[in-house]
């Protein structure tokens, strides 16, 4: 009897060949701006600094050009992948529209969760601690989902989540709506360095975030400055 998946979540991924040049550029700067380790999202337990609910200076790094190469490699993927969605890039515009840091110390966690107003979303890991720990995704139909835990061995229809093992240099990219969150705590006294960011589309949603600040870069290495 054929069986199909008709309905299934797209997720890219890829293990940048590049990567380690643009980690050791960008990282540094990527720590700078993150001084303080202050905490803004309510997900997130343990050491940790996020600028995912940060001011808006903090979500907008992809206006630094320090950090030029680092969204130029992710551009060139994500432009791949919304032509994979099937999304007309001749039509619909596509844009990043928020990016921030997530450095999780020892204990730090990112709770499960989405983002949904997204097109899509996605995630490059810079700095891993060992063992560098899995991202988690859940089965968006899960809430609904009533058939009992029979089978012996997970499959993809019968399974309500899929640990994803993530390494230094990998690239993630998946729908905004798609859950996931850390499955552990870091362990380790070494950080995990993660970038986040989302993608829009004007026409697709109509939803878009708010216009970065007027001399966002002069204001943010300012305000780094005179903190340190």
């Amino acid at each position: 009897m054929p069986i199909e998946s008709w309905f299934p979540v797209p997720i890219f991924y890829e293990r940048v060949p590049e990567a380690r040049a643009i980690i050791d550029e960008t990282l540094p700067h990527l720590y700078r701006i993150s001084e303080g380790r202050r905490k803004h999202q309510p997900l997130v337990t343990g050491a940790a600094y996020t600028g995912s609910n940060a001011p808006d200076r903090a979500q907008y790094l992809f206006k630094f050009p320090e950090l030029r190469p680092l969204y130029e490699m992710i551009n060139v993927r994500a432009n791949t992948y919304a032509k994979e969605l099937g999304i007309d890039l001749d039509r619909e515009h596509i844009y990043m529209g928020r990016s921030w840091v997530n450095i999780l110390g020892k204990g730090g966690k990112i709770e499960s969760h989405t983002h949904v107003a997204a097109t899509f979303s996605g995630a490059f890991y810079l700095k891993l601690p060992d063992p560098a720990g899995v991202l988690r995704f859940i089965d968006p139909k899960q809430p609904i989902r009533r058939d009992p835990h029979y089978a012996a061995t997970p499959t993809l229809f019968n399974t309500g989540h899929v640990d994803y093992p993530v390494a230094e240099g990998l690239l993630l990219l998946f729908p905004g709506y798609a859950m996931h969150g850390m499955l552990d705590e870091n362990p380790s006294d070494t950080d995990r360095v993660s970038l986040s960011f989302d993608y829009f589309s004007i026409s697709l949603n109509g939803q878009s975030p708010p216009p970065p600040p007027k001399n966002l870069v002069d204001r943010l290495w300012k305000e780094i400055d005179e903190a340190g």
